[in-house]
């Protein structure tokens, strides 16, 4: 049975990632990649996530191991804050961020390497880029049809996550018209 987290060490877990892949210019080195830049972490941001994670695990009153099921909690909870709405990633690529970094999360924590968190969080950053691309040429191209009987969940948090591209795509469209 996982062992339930204490929200507080999640919290700072999470806030600690999110930090780390979102620093601004004196922080997070940005990687030029083509077109496109992903952010890196610097080795003086690696060092002090090493220290932060030491404190957290010798500090904190629930003395909360590191361990996998720790590391499954901060990854669903770092997928939930970036993508609240399910309307970025789709269910296989969840599945497979997952399973590649859903459980090792907790290994980079206390060794002080954020590369996980930074892969995704960079996923995260090329597909709000693609979906920003995608609604400027549904904009730009023939009129958005409001004749069809279409219906949008306001609210995603508790659905599924899109099963594909297609899927995505669709709500993308569902999006910009509603």
């Amino acid at each position: 049975m996982a062992m339930k987290m204490p929200r507080a060490l999640v919290r700072a877990l999470l806030a600690f990632s999110i930090t780390a892949c979102v620093t601004g210019t004196g922080a997070g080195a940005i990687a030029a990649l083509g077109a496109q830049q992903l952010l890196a972490p610097t080795p003086a941001e690696e060092e002090a996530s090493k220290y932060i994670a030491q404190y957290l695990l010798q500090n904190h009153y629930r003395k909360v191991p590191a361990n996998d099921s720790l590391s499954q909690q901060v990854f669903d909870r770092f997928l939930e804050n970036l993508d609240p709405n399910r309307s970025y990633f789709t269910a296989p690529e969840v599945a497979n961020l997952r399973k590649d970094m859903g459980r090792q999360l907790d290994d980079e924590f206390v060794t002080g390497k954020t590369t996980s968190g930074f892969r995704i969080y960079n996923l995260f950053l090329q597909r709000a880029r693609e979906k920003m691309s995608f609604m400027i040429a549904a904009l730009k191209g023939p009129a958005l049809q409001f004749s069809n009987h279409e219906t949008m969940m306001a609210d995603r948090k508790d659905a599924p996550w899109p099963a594909d591209r297609n899927e995505l795509h669709d709500l993308w469209n569902k999006e910009l018209k509603y």
